[in-house]
């Protein structure tokens, strides 16, 4: 019995990667936590190197992260929408759609 073909350097890679978004390359992202606070105040971080807040506590910067992703998910809106999703909560979405 033939042993089927061992992958290339490239499959590897994509196996061992971070998915990325549709046109982008295969990438290595650090990962780290998202989330910050800043004299009581919390924060959390996108790709685009931006951070969005503040929040009154971590776990509503949490419910603000899960609205921002659900935002570009759902609605394909622009990265600047979805921030202000995330920071004036779940009523913006609804209203939005």
């Amino acid at each position: 019995m033939k042993k089927p073909p061992s992958p290339s350097d490239s499959e590897k890679a994509k196996q061992n990667s971070t998915p990325v978004r549709k046109g982008e390359a295969v990438k290595f992202w650090f990962r780290g936590d998202r989330f910050l606070q800043i004299d009581n105040q919390w924060f959390f971080t996108i790709r685009e190197g931006r951070d969005v807040g503040p929040f009154l506590s971590r776990k509503n910067a949490d419910h603000g992260l899960t609205l921002f992703i659900e935002c570009l998910q759902k609605q394909f809106a622009t990265v600047d929408y979805a921030i202000s999703v995330a920071k004036e909560g779940d009523w913006s979405m609804g209203y939005y759609q």
